[in-house]
Order: structure tokens, then C-alpha cells, then sequence
């Protein structure tokens, strides 16, 4: 009986010392670095995907572009503590945000963009046309040529006055 006890001593120990070493592996990681989370959004609160997000490390100038996934969301895995701007890129205005970057698990910045402002310049010109307001009288010309090509049934004379153009 105590032989039989004696593997399973050693799986036991063998899979404690497992599960507490990976968690100590983890936060070595992160102890010295942090990480940046978040999802771009529209005006309307729909997700932007495909949009460039570069984080500028505001001490090195160094950079490190994502872009951001069909959900949205964009994620930066691994920053050394410090000041960074984030710089989202989209169809968009540009958005620009200061930040701080502490070591441990990744801060939460989410962005919503604005619309680009345009501006559209219509400019209209137009010749106003003479119009009598004094009376109700109308007139119009009519030259030679257009009496001679206007039909004329029955010779009445008024056929002219109903075919011409009055304000």
C-alpha cells in the first residue's frame, strides 16, 4: 500500500509545482511592461475596422502600427511604461490622445472618431429676368420669318397672340 501511494505523491507535486510555476511566468512578463487595449468607433457607435492605430513612444519617437480587427478592437502587447500619443488613422478626422503606459496588465483606451469636417461652396449666378410689374400688359416680338413659318388655320390673326411667349 505504500508503494502504490508513491506515484501518485509524485504526479500530485509534479502537477502543483506546474500550476504555480506558469502564473510566476506570466507576471514576469508583464512586471516590466504594460500593454494597450481598446476598439475604434464611429460617431454612430459602429465598429471601424481596418483602421491604422500607431502608438509613438513620445520619449524614443519610436512607432508600433496595428490596425484594428473586424471587431473594432486593436492591441498592443508589451510597451515599456511610459508616454505614448495614440494616432488613429481612419476615414475619419484624425484623432490623437495622450496616455500613460504602467507596467501590468494592458490599460483600456477606447477611441471614437469624429467626422471630418468639409466644407462645400456653392456659388450660383444668374441673370434676372425682366419682368413689368406695373400693369399686367405682356408683349413679345415676332419678326417676319417666324409669322411667315407660324400655321395660321383659317387666317385668324389671334392664332399669333396664343402662340407667343409672355412673362
Amino acid at each position: 500500500m505504500f508503494m502504490s501511494s508513491r506515484p501518485l505523491f509524485w504526479i500530485s507535486f509534479i502537477t502543483l509545482a506546474v500550476l504555480f510555476s506558469f502564473p510566476n511566468q506570466v507576471a514576469a512578463q508583464t512586471a516590466a511592461s504594460g500593454g494597450l487595449v481598446g476598439a475604434v468607433t464611429d460617431p454612430s457607435d459602429a465598429v471601424v475596422s481596418g483602421a491604422k492605430v500607431e502608438l509613438r513612444d513620445n520619449a524614443k519617437g519610436t512607432n508600433q502600427t496595428k490596425e484594428t480587427e473586424l471587431d473594432g478592437e486593436y492591441l498592443f502587447s508589451f510597451v515599456a511604461p511610459g508616454n505614448y500619443t495614440l494616432t488613429v488613422h481612419p476615414g475619419f478626422r484624425t484623432r490623437r490622445q495622450a496616455l500613460h503606459v504602467n507596467p501590468g496588465p494592458p490599460s483600456t483606451l477606447n477611441v471614437r472618431l469624429e467626422l471630418e469636417g468639409s466644407s462645400t461652396t456653392l456659388q450660383v449666378t444668374a441673370e434676372a429676368l425682366l419682368l413689368q410689374a406695373e400693369d399686367g400688359d405682356a408683349s413679345s416680338a415676332v419678326n417676319r420669318l417666324q409669322v411667315e413659318q407660324l400655321p395660321n388655320p383659317g387666317n385668324d390673326l389671334t392664332s399669333y397672340g396664343q402662340k407667343t411667349r409672355t412673362a
